[in-house]
């Protein structure tokens, strides 16, 4: 008997200590945590504890605990076999008394372990009661005091809907303050307004009107509208060029461009396609009056600059070159703005070579290179893209190159760029016997204009003058009679390109 018991025991504790038994302990722990879960949805349900049909997760939470015990129970059968194992000497009755106890024992030890782990999650949830339970008195006391400031609340509401009822009484039984000062009579003729009196008030409010809009105008507009207003700010007026698209629509149907012996032209070149225009007289009057400008100096180079971008400094100096050529004079047009070049474009030549291949090359200067259509002009484009044109136009090479060019020709206008958008202008100025600014009227500003001039005038430009470049003649009051007149177009080209006879 005694070796059989120490053969069951050390068997039985083996396997109390082996992955099986633990296997079951964590079994009836899950099943304990479910069955709690379970107990919590039957207190808040009563009706689910007996009913057969319930939600699915109800349901799904059954039927997991009833799978959980039975494995539980297959586990403890198994562990039963295996720790108490029959067939020993089995007819003894002591020892099949002493294995009747220890299956008993091993059965208890298993539900002792069941046990203990629905103790454990009814002590984690009555932890967790406890917790609620002492935040409980915290808040009865947050609800207690909401309930006085509803309270509190109420009252204000009530005693200021009283007030606002006792308010709109008192309004509804005003009688207000008004006082009959005379009685309403009845006339006894019909009112008439005085029409005399009417119109000669509508008179003088739209006079009073049309000069204070008239004034705030001017004083608000600071656009260069008319020659006058480039006299008013001290700058000679030099000359004046109309505006040219109504010419340009009759000669040419609005083209932009044209071509002439093979070669295309801008059409802005009026004094080239069209000598008897009124912008080409005005263009001719312009070279007037910078020959004539220093009695002193024998004026050959000249710059033709504007304060800001398309105001026609390009146009101005092609057509300023062209009238220039036609008097007879051997003239040279330089493309001076290295940024944005545009005489190639209106003249139809090629853009290389240019005035920057010529400052860099070694070669002997030849002009027949840089020959126009048009007798004694020649034009050199730009040229390649420059990195410094400011650089460029105020090197020594420059000088040496205009000097070279003051051998070969009468005349040398540069058509520079604009002074406030580079220095390339102020720096050519210096080697010029004469700068003109062009403005563009109902374009440039005065101020511009004036930093314009400031800019010329620091490094000692010969600023012989402005012209206002597309000057609407039709909406200017005292001009219209003195360009109206119009030489004709026999010597211009036709929209066609071809000469008339």
């Amino acid at each position: 008997l005694e070796t059989e018991l120490g053969a069951i025991e050390p068997r039985l504790a083996e396997f109390v200590a082996s992955g099986a038994g633990r296997e079951i302990q964590l079994a009836q722990e899950r099943a304990a945590e479910l069955s709690g879960r379970l107990e919590t949805i039957y207190l808040r349900n009563p009706d689910f504890r007996t009913a057969d049909q319930v939600p699915d997760d109800v349901q799904t939470l059954r039927d997991e605990i009833a799978q959980i015990r039975g494995r539980v129970s297959d586990l403890t059968q198994e562990y039963l076999e295996e720790a108490v194992p029959v067939g020993v000497d089995g007819n003894s009755a002591a020892m099949q008394r002493i294995t009747t106890l220890r299956r008993q024992l091993a059965e208890e030890k298993i539900t002792l372990s069941g046990l203990e782990a629905q103790r454990d999650v009814l002590n984690a949830r009555i932890a967790e009661y406890e917790g609620e339970l002492r935040a409980i008195p915290r808040q009865s006391i947050d609800l207690a005091q909401l309930q006085r400031d509803r309270q509190s609340t109420e009252r204000l509401y009530t005693a200021l809907e009283g007030k606002y009822q006792e308010a709109r009484v008192a309004e509804q039984s005003e009688l207000g303050y008004a006082e009959v000062i005379r009685g309403a009579s009845i006339p006894h003729a019909p009112f008439r307004p005085n029409r005399e009196r009417n119109i000669l008030l509508g008179i003088l409010l739209g006079l009073g009107l049309g000069v204070t809009l008239a004034i705030l105008k001017t004083r608000l507009d600071h656009r260069i509208h008319r020659p006058d207003d480039l006299r008013d700010r001290g700058l000679p007026v030099i000359g004046t060029i109309p505006k040219m698209d109504a010419l340009i629509q009759e000669d040419f149907n609005g083209a932009e461009r044209i071509t002439v012996d093979g070669q295309s032209l801008d059409t802005h070149l009026v004094a080239l396609l069209n000598p008897m225009a009124v912008a080409s007289e005005s263009y001719r009057a312009l070279r007037t009056s910078i020959q004539f400008s220093r009695p002193d100096v024998m004026v050959e180079t000249i710059l033709v600059t504007s304060g800001s971008p398309s105001e026609g400094k390009s146009v101005t100096s092609a057509n300023l070159a062209i009238v220039m050529a036609q008097a007879g004079r051997r003239v040279l047009l330089i493309d001076a703005d290295l940024r944005r070049p545009t005489v190639h474009k209106k003249l139809g030549v090629p853009r290389e070579p240019g005035l920057v291949q010529l400052l860099f090359q070694d070669e002997p200067f030849n002009p027949e290179v840089y020959r126009t259509v048009v007798d004694d002009l020649y034009v050199i484009p730009a040229g390649a893209k420059a990195p410094n044109p400011s650089e460029l136009l105020g090197s020594k090479a420059m000088r040496d190159l205009v000097a070279t060019f003051r051998e070969e020709f009468d005349v040398i206008i540069f058509d520079a760029p604009p002074v406030l958008a580079a220095t390339d202008a102020v720096l050519l100025s210096t080697q010029c016997d004469a700068t003109v600014l062009v403005a563009s009227a109902g374009a440039t500003k005065d101020y511009d204009l004036d930093h314009a001039v400031e800019q010329l005038h620091s490094v000692g430009a010969e600023l012989i003058g402005t012209v206002l470049n597309g000057f609407d003649v039709s909406k200017a009051y005292g001009y219209k009679y003195k360009y109206q007149y119009r030489y004709g177009s026999m010597y211009g080209y036709g929209h066609d390109g071809s000469k008339a006879a």
